[in-house]
This record gives C-alpha cells, structure tokens and sequence, in this order.
C-alpha cells in the first residue's frame, strides 16, 4: 500500500493538527516526492508535501518563517482575514511547499470586508410605538444656558435602529439630569448642616465637603447634558420621513452636541486693556452640528446639513462680564435626482423672506443634477447677568416641523422645476 500524506487521503497538504506533531526523520519515498539534496531540506520541494517542518527553508520551525503557531503572525489577528477559516493557502504562504489548501476549509475573506461593521438596512416604517414613546418630546421653550454636553452622534442603519440610538442618549440626558438635581439637593442638605454647626470645626469641614462635592460632580452630569430640542430635531425629521425612504438605503446621521462657543473661534476683536479702561471682546463662531443623510422611494436622495452661528460680546463689569449673544441657525438641502434623471434646465431662484413660517430663504440653485436652498431663521438673542443666563428675544429657534417643513419646500419646487422642463 502506497504511504499516504498526514493531511488526510491524497496529498491535500499538511493540517494545524499535523504540522504541530511533525514525525521523525524524512517521510518515506512515494510517488510525487522527492528524496532532497545533500545540502539539507533548505530547498523549495517540486511537489507533494514538502519537508518536515523541523527544518529550513520553507517549512521553517514554528518560531520563524510562514508556519508560524496559531496564536502568532498571520494567525493571530482575525481581522486581518489570513488563517480565520482554517489553514488553507494564506496561512502556509504562497510560495511554500503547502501550496494547496484542503479543499473543504472555504476562502478566508478580504481584510477590508472583515473590517467593515456591516449596518442593519432594512424597513424604515412601520416604528415600534414603544420606540416613539421613548424619543424626546418637542418643549415649550429651548434653555438659554449654553449647552456643556461633549456628546457626539455618528449612525447609520435603518430608521429604527439610528431612532434606538437617540433614545438611549435621551435616556442618558434625562439620567443626567436626575441626577444633577440629587447632587444639588444633597449639597443644599450638608450646607444647612454645617450653618447649623458652625460653632464647631466640624460644621466648617462640611461646608468644604459640600462646595468640592458640587463643582466635581456637577461637571460630570453637565458632559452627558444634551439639548432636548436637539434631539427632537432628528428623530421628529426622521419619523416624519421614515415611511417615504427608500428601503435598501440607509439613513445616516452625524451630530455634534457640543455648544458653539465650545469651537475655535472664527474671529477675536478686543478693545480695552483691562486696568483703566473697561475690556470688551467680540467672538464669532460657527458650528456644524447636524447632518442627515437619506433617500426617498423615489430615489432623490436628500442631504440636509445644519449649521448654528453665534456672536458674543462680552464686558467687564466690576463684580461679573457681561455677555451678549446674537444666534442664528442655517440649514442647507441639497437634492439629487435618481440615476439617469435630472432636475431640468439651469435656474437660481431669489431670496424669499417669507417662504416659511420661521424661515427665510436665502439662496436657491437649481442645476440639472443637484438643487440646493439654503434657510436661515430670525436672530435670537440671550444675555447673562448676575443671574444667570435668560433670552431676551427668544424667536428664532429652530424646530423641527421648520426643518421638515424647508425639506418638503425644497422637494416640491425641484419637482414643479423638472415637470416644467419635461412639459416644455
């Protein structure tokens, strides 16, 4: 009987199990081996198995060359794709004398497919209405205290699964907010305790506690403070498209919860010096801080990006600075036709005070394979004293039924536009 190969019947090449286990001395001579030269197994074999792995050349020792052990080099990282699906041909080398893979291990996949988290695609509608339920409500009015969230939001999926997401950092804004109040009502409670100890040392090193606790605690619960109308924002805007996407296209959406005066500055004008005259100091900034990204069923996908640009003056007074801020949000659609379409004809529209209830149209450009409307809403201004902050003109926030209503405007006229070329 003819000596068969440790990998099995036929000669499919040499296992995990086998090489681990390498047998004594040079295999005995077969059809398909050959005996090797004087100089050693440091030659590449012509066919067959090759030499024992003990030796040099290309089937080297385990700590070195491309048979390495399992849990080092080629092995060792999943993600890479080489030897995740068995030892086949990339774990041994391409060259070497493993060159055949046993033909039941399938292909290992790409590196770049292993390292891409694939997104749940899938329905958009109909929507859980425990999942409704668990989004943030629109509020009566937006908090005029800058927000101090870090926060940030970057998803995509179907709409279920990004509407998931931003009710889990709802629920972490609320728990914030929960407790934000507890750490406040527990230093109220120590600071009434050591007042009323204060004849003893005691009752100072309270008051201490009380003061450290609040300025530690409190930065932390203001981190994972997110504006409520923020996230109203984007899931009211997704659940008021969800049932007109397009169902094997994802929805992406990426935000950035961070205050605008938590960017760099765009521009710094200071006068005064500080000693004999009073300091003044105007900033501008601008923050990108939303971007959602969708097709509809007919194919026109749809790029919204929003945009919060703020101006602060600041003054010295003798006991606090006074600041003033002038806030003004804008937001930017942009349209493109499905495959093989196109909008018509060249055309810029004009700016439109009026063309919705709390926005104004600014800019409209119409081109043959893109439309674009940029709306920008009132100023509105806050201003923080010695008590705080407080809005002296408080209209010109943006709400969501504003931005839904900017996307269905900016859909409806490049489709009156298109239907007016397609009619001439």
């Amino acid at each position: 009987m003819a000596h068969q190969p440790p990998g099995g019947q036929g000669g499919g090449g040499w296992r995990g199990s086998d090489w681990r286990q390498p047998q004594a001395g040079p295999p005995p001579a077969a059809p398909g081996y050959q005996q090797p030269q004087a100089q050693g197994y440091g030659q590449a074999p012509q066919q067959g198995w090759g030499p024992p792995p003990q030796q040099q050349g290309y089937g080297q020792q385990p700590q070195q060359g491309y048979g390495q052990h399992p849990q080092q080099g080629y092995g060792h990282q999943p993600q890479q794709g080489y030897g995740q699906q068995g030892y086949g041909q990339q774990a041994y080398g391409q060259q070497g004398a493993y060159r055949q893979a046993p033909p039941q291990m399938p292909k290992p996949p790409e590196p770049e497919a292993m390292m891409v988290v694939p997104s749940p695609v899938g329905p958009h509608w109909p929507l859980d209405p425990g999942l409704l339920f668990a989004l943030p409500h629109r509020s009566a009015e937006a908090a005029a205290t800058p927000a101090h969230a870090e926060m940030q939001l970057s998803i995509q999926g179907a709409v279920p699964h990004v509407l998931g997401e931003v009710a889990r950092l709802h629920a972490l804004d609320k728990e914030a907010e929960a407790g934000r109040k507890r750490l406040r009502n527990i230093c109220i409670a120590l600071g009434v305790v050591g007042f009323l100890t204060w004849i003893f040392f005691i009752g100072v090193a309270i008051v201490i506690a009380a003061f450290v606790l609040w300025f530690v605690r409190k930065g932390k619960y203001d981190k994972a403070d997110i504006d409520d109308r923020q996230l109203e924002l984007i899931s009211s805007t997704l659940v008021t498209f969800a049932g007109e996407l397009k169902t094997n296209r994802p929805a992406k959406v990426i935000a950035d919860f961070r205050g605008a005066d938590k960017q760099p500055a765009l521009s710094h004008h200071q006068t005064g010096t500080g000693l004999f005259e009073m300091e003044q100091n105007q900033f501008a900034y601008q923050h990108h801080w939303c971007l959602m990204r969708f097709v509809l069923a007919d194919g026109v996908a749809v790029a919204v990006d929003v945009e919060t640009k703020l101006k602060r003056k600041t003054k010295q007074k003798r006991k606090y600075t006074k600041k003033k801020d002038i806030i003004v949000h804008e937001v930017q659609v942009r349209l493109q036709p499905p495959k093989g379409k196109s909008f018509g004809v060249h055309q810029q529209g004009h700016p439109n005070p009026h063309a919705l209830p709390g926005l104004q149209l600014k800019r409209a450009l119409i081109k043959p394979k893109q439309a674009t409307f940029v709306f920008r809403t009132p100023p509105s201004r806050r201003v923080c004293g010695r008590g705080g902050w407080s809005w002296f003109d408080p209209n010109g926030q943006l709400e969501s039924t504003e931005l839904v209503g900017a996307i269905i405007y900016a859909y409806r006229t490049a489709a009156r536009v298109r239907k007016a070329f397609t009619a001439a």
